[in-house]
């Protein structure tokens, strides 16, 4: 079949035959050019048009060209380009990873990377734009593959580059080492399109793997023998299995360590602190850019630990449940010493600079609802616990990691606390938490229940409101717990975490509530 275009456009097709192709190839009738009337004859009507070319030369020439590249293309991992200048006959065969000695292939390498990673947002792009109802189960899976694919494809190559840098910094200072530019930001970005491939999961069936039967299987026993799911039905990736969850997760983190030493190096170039002058635009880019990384392992981290606390897998929850707090404070940092857009600090709604606007502080209420959510999960492994004893038989768990997990997410939760509410604490007015009602004597440092058994309500809430009321409350309590079993201590000073837990969590969705009234 001859295609034949005009300015990029296909004008028309035409068949021939293999033996016609050397005479009718080009022949005016074949290319649609109209040919001026001449007279004919009967010798002339019945002759063939000379052929353009001869068939056996060409055949001859290809055999010689194949020969030729047999001899030299010798070396194996290895790419060729075959060039024959415009009117000439000469044809050049160049090794490519010969020309890499002489550091051409940089260039090379660098557009193969960049072209991998835009057919892969353009594979993501299209399936953003196209209805789910347009494609099938096998065109979303096939779709994802080849995304991954060309990911994949791209890390390589800048590892590649990163290489050949670390070569070239070898030998320009005598061995002593160095880096140059490594496209950390590129990496980064690369890395975070890989896990989203993997969080796109909106059905359980079109899941990657046998996960998503094993999660179905996991929910329906979930009606019986296991706690009930305690997801939020605002948290994200409801419906991704666990795999696809710890695949995006290990992504994640790919990109922050890649990120975090560019952060450091640019904080360093920067050669000023906060006090000295606003943050530099780098530092500021790469801030955000990691802030993005941070927010996903957040929820990420929060939907692991619902599927852990359904299969009493303590230590995949523990894990889950430190990771999140750790990644919340190191986001909340991000946002207030390199952005500067945390705008809950000190409860107010209007910027110093202009108190007549007031601020969108999106970032803030982000930060504050995983808070919320982090807490939340703690408050249901600590109930859960209390009242399940498959905890210890099949999690092999006991009160102790429960309050020293509480504990460390405390402490990690603090800046978050000191930027939302303020460094005096400041909480809401209605405020829930059991730190507050115990006037600091009951807190996860300082487990106690309180127990105080008059005869009406009124004289309960003198007594335990009170400071005086409340040491009588917590000896009373202690004396009981004296009295218990080491199983049921632990039972009863992990329900009273439970209780704070769910206070700090109550007291984040109060100040969320107060918030968007004023606002």
């Amino acid at each position: 079949a001859l295609i034949l275009r005009e300015h990029g456009f296909v004008q028309n097709i035409k068949l021939l035959r293999t033996e016609d192709i050397p005479s009718l190839m080009m022949h005016p009738s074949t290319l649609g050019v109209d040919v001026p009337m001449q007279p004919t004859s009967n010798t002339s009507s019945h002759n063939p048009p000379p052929p353009v070319f001869e068939p056996d030369i060409v055949e001859m020439n290809a055999a010689m060209l194949l020969r030729f590249l047999k001899a030299n293309c010798t070396r194996e991992n290895s790419t060729y380009l075959l060039r024959r200048a415009a009117n000439t006959t000469n044809i050049q065969l160049f090794d490519i990873t010969s020309i890499s000695e002489r550091r051409v292939q940089r260039k090379w390498v660098w557009w193969l990377a960049l072209c991998s990673y835009r057919f892969a947002c353009r594979l993501e792009q299209l399936q953003v734009n196209v209805s789910l109802q347009q494609i099938d189960g096998a065109s979303r899976r096939e779709y994802r593959n080849r995304q991954r694919s060309l990911l994949h494809n791209t890390l390589n190559l800048l590892e590649e580059l990163a290489d050949m840098d670390d070569d070239d910094d070898d030998n320009n200072n005598n061995g002593r080492g160095g880096r140059t530019g490594r496209h950390e930001t590129i990496g980064a970005a690369v890395c975070e399109h890989l896990a989203d491939t993997y969080l796109w999961n909106n059905d359980e069936q079109e899941a990657d793997g046998d996960f998503a039967g094993l999660t179905r299987r996991d929910s329906e026993k979930s009606t019986s023998n296991t706690p009930a799911p305690c997801a939020s039905s605002s948290q994200p990736y409801r419906n991704v299995t666990v795999d696809c969850l710890d695949k995006a997760h290990d992504h994640l983190m790919n990109g922050i360590k890649k990120l975090t030493p560019l952060l450091e190096k640019a904080k360093q170039n920067q050669g000023q602190d906060k006090k000295n002058g606003p943050p530099s635009i780098e530092v500021e880019a790469i801030s955000t850019q990691l802030y993005g990384i941070h927010h996903k392992i957040v929820n990420v981290c929060l939907r692991l630990a619902d599927h852990h606390l359904k299969n009493y897998f303590s230590s995949n929850l523990i894990r889950s449940l430190r990771t999140a707090a750790r990644t919340l404070a190191d986001a909340t940092s991000l946002l207030v010493d390199h952005l500067g857009v945390f705008e809950f600090c000190g409860g107010g709604s209007r910027t110093e600079s202009n108190p007549e606007s007031i601020p969108d502080n999106s970032y803030a209420r982000s930060i504050l609802l995983q808070h919320a959510w982090l807490w939340e999960y703690c408050g249901h492994f600590a109930r859960s616990f209390a009242a399940d004893g498959l905890w210890r038989d099949r999690g092999h768990t006991c009160g102790a990691d429960l309050v020293g997990l509480f504990r460390e997410v405390n402490a990690s939760c603090v800046g978050v606390r000191e930027a939302c509410f303020g460094k005096s604490s400041k909480v809401p007015k209605t405020t829930c938490s059991v730190r507050a009602s115990s006037h600091g004597q009951v807190s996860l440092d300082s487990l106690s229940g309180l127990v105080i058994l008059p005869h009406d309500f009124e004289r309960i809430e003198a007594s335990v409101l009170q400071k005086k009321g409340c040491h009588e409350a917590i000896g009373a309590a202690r004396a009981i717990l004296n009295r218990k079993t080491q199983i049921k201590r632990d039972a009863r000073q992990v329900l009273v975490a439970a209780c704070v837990c769910y206070g700090h969590a109550i007291d984040s969705y109060v100040f969320l509530a107060d918030q968007r009234e004023e606002g």
